[in-house]
C-alpha cells in the first residue's frame, strides 16, 4: 500500500512539473510600420516557447500574442522553427509572417496589412 501511494505522488509531482514548466515566456516591444500605413506603430509580443519535451505530443514549438495597442489582438496558434527563423501560422495553417530569433525582426500579416518591425525583449 506505502508503495503505491508512494508511485501515485511521485506521478503527481511528475505531471505538475511538466505542466508549470513546458513553456518559457518571453515578451516583445516591436517598433514598425504597416504597408499601408508607413508611420511607426508599436506592437506588443507574448511569445511562448514549448520546452523540448512538448514536441514529444504536439509538432509546434510554441504560441504567440500579438497585441496592437487599443485596435488589435491576434494569436499564432502554430509555429515551425527552422535555424534562427520561427515560421508563423494561424488556425487554418495559413501562413501569417516570420521572426527571427537572431535579430528579432518580425515580418507579419496582421488583419488585412503587413507589418515589419525590429523587437525588443521587455519584463
Amino acid at each position: 500500500m506505502k508503495k503505491i501511494i508512494v508511485t501515485i505522488s511521485a506521478l503527481v509531482i511528475a505531471i505538475l512539473t511538466i505542466g508549470f514548466f513546458s513553456t518559457k515566456t518571453t515578451n516583445y516591444e516591436c517598433t514598425g510600420s504597416f504597408q499601408k500605413n508607413t508611420t511607426d506603430k508599436v506592437i506588443f509580443l507574448k511569445h511562448k516557447e514549448h520546452r523540448f519535451w512538448v514536441s514529444l505530443w504536439s509538432e509546434s514549438k510554441g504560441m504567440l500574442w500579438i497585441e496592437l495597442p487599443g485596435k488589435d489582438m491576434d494569436v499564432v496558434t502554430d509555429i515551425k522553427e527552422v535555424g534562427n527563423l520561427l515560421q508563423l501560422y494561424g488556425y487554418n495553417k495559413d501562413f501569417k509572417g516570420h521572426f527571427s530569433t537572431l535579430s528579432k525582426f518580425i515580418s507579419l500579416k496582421i488583419s488585412s496589412d503587413f507589418y515589419d518591425g525590429q523587437c525588443k525583449e521587455i519584463k
